[in-house]
């Protein structure tokens, strides 16, 4: 077993149409499919700042690694999603992944602007517990670790709906996990949620942001 944590990020490839789809009724699926592709590029060079730990692209569609190779780079290990509801992926990768790494961090690239502390917080969590979760507010969450595969905590979960936190602290209760909840955060899903990132005061984040800043040129005049 390899003896480091691995960051497991989910990514979709950014075909205009299929990512951000709340955003580009808003602002057009050009920008909102740009907004994902810098997103995802902000939130890969940020972690890659706080340590070395292996960083695992978690794509889909399965079709398209070659696209995320010529779009990320070779320095990121590629594993493809599975079908299925999101709880069926999230089984595969910890049940894929957790026989070769001591404990796995999965998250995404919907809040690029969320604290590398909150990151590290959770991987120094595994000191003193089997699992992690930083609740969104939303109401789902946007990490959650593990140190052992534990399929039943995604099972039976309401995907998409405002109860995914509840019922996930709920269901790791029952199977008796100690769980560390870092601090709320938020994703990037509404304008409210991008005037937001704009003003974000999160270390480093708007240096990472502004080669991307011009996508934002027309916000202001966005309610």
């Amino acid at each position: 077993m390899n003896d480091q944590t691995a960051l497991l990020i989910f990514a979709k490839y950014p075909h205009p149409g299929t990512v951000k789809t709340r955003l580009a009724n808003r602002i057009g699926d050009e920008t909102a499919t740009k907004l994902y592709s810098a997103f995802t590029e902000i939130t890969l060079q940020r972690i890659r700042k706080i340590s070395k730990k292996d960083c695992i692209i978690y794509f889909s569609p399965s079709q398209d690694e070659s696209l995320f190779r010529s779009w990320l780079g070779e320095q990121f290990q590629f594993l493809p999603q599975c079908d299925g509801v999101l709880g069926e992926r999230f089984i595969h990768a910890f049940s894929r992944l957790l026989p070769e790494y001591k404990n796995v961090i999965a998250l995404g690239s919907d809040s690029p602007d969320l604290p590398l502390d909150y990151i590290q917080r959770s991987i120094d969590s595994f000191k003193e517990n089997e699992a992690v979760i930083g609740p969104s507010s939303d109401g789902g969450y946007y990490l959650i670790g593990l140190k052992n595969s534990r399929p039943e905590l995604f099972k039976e979960i309401p995907w998409s709906t405002p109860e995914v936190y509840e019922r996930t602290l709920a269901k790791a209760m029952v199977l008796g996990l100690s769980m560390k909840m870092l601090p709320p955060w938020y994703d990037i899903d509404t304008l409210v949620d991008l005037h937001r990132l704009v003003r974000s005061e999160t270390p480093g984040f708007q240096a990472a942001f502004k080669p991307y800043k011009h996508l934002l040129k027309d916000l202001d005049g966005l309610g």
